[in-house]
This record gives C-alpha cells, structure tokens and sequence, in this order.
C-alpha cells in the first residue's frame, strides 16, 4: 500500500484573500508536480483533502492528472492541528492507495507517526506543494520518495 501526502500548494496571504485560494505560483507549481505524476503513472484508489480552499484545489488538480479508482472527497479530522493517531489507525487497516492533501503541522506528525512510532520526529521536510510517498512493507512504513516542486 502506498500512502501519498501532499502539502498544498502556496496560497494567498489571509489579508488579501480570507478564503486563502492557492496563488498562482501555488497553481503553477502544483500543476508541474501533476504533470510528474501524470507521466508516472502514479495510481490511488482515492484523494481525501481537508475541505479548506487551497487544500480542495490542490486535490482537484491532482485528481485530474492521477490514475483514479473513486473521486476525491472531503475528509475531517485533518485539520492543521488535529490529532494523527485516528487517522494512522484507519490508514493501516486499508489495503488500498491512498492520496491525502493537507496541511502542516498534521501531515509532519503523521508521516512522523507512521515511519517511526513518535508524532514528533519532524522527520519529512514537507513544503508546499510537493508529494511524499510512503509505502508499507508487512507492518513497517518506509519513505519511498519525496517530490518538490524545485526539483521539476
């Protein structure tokens, strides 16, 4: 199973936009990474996103450039600041691939969860924009490999 977090796009600044949209470059960067995963024939079952605008967007134009089994769909519980251990337990008992587009500090903790039992080992550098893929081997998560925008 093959786990992909992705940390939305840059969005606009709260005061010029309260709904905080992806930015242009936001935009731009995240449809570069679409382009990757579109020629890589990146497969998930489904993409779950937090409901917030620029986390929606993001989602929306991964979905469109991803091989995808169902559509994408807003999932709660994964807010900035809500807690990981419910989200890691629903996740392990899947057995199929699985997009998440969220934000930090939530996907820092659960990547951290999962790969090494402790929420606070900031162990992925996540920016936004950029996808990590995690994959589980038997019972143990590994990082597999981290796409940023820069690097396209």
């Amino acid at each position: 199973m093959k786990l992909f977090l992705v940390q939305h796009g840059l969005s606009n600044e709260e005061d010029i936009d309260p709904e905080k949209n992806l930015s242009e470059q936001g935009r731009k960067d995240v449809e570069k990474i679409a382009a990757y995963l579109k020629n890589a024939a990146v497969f998930t079952e489904e993409i779950f996103h937090s409901g917030k605008a620029r986390s929606t967007q993001t989602a929306e134009i991964l979905a469109q450039a991803v091989q995808l089994n169902k559509k994408i769909r807003l999932k709660e519980g994964i807010d900035p600041d809500d807690p990981v251990a419910g989200l890691k337990d629903e996740i392990e008992a899947r057995s199929s691939d699985l997009m998440l587009v969220g934000h930090m500090p939530f996907l820092g903790k659960l990547a951290s969860l999962l790969l090494t039992g402790l929420e606070q080992s900031d162990i992925v550098a996540f920016q936004q924009g950029c996808v990590v893929c995690l994959e589980k081997f038997g019972e143990k998560w590994k990082l597999k490999w981290l796409l940023a925008p820069e690097l396209l």
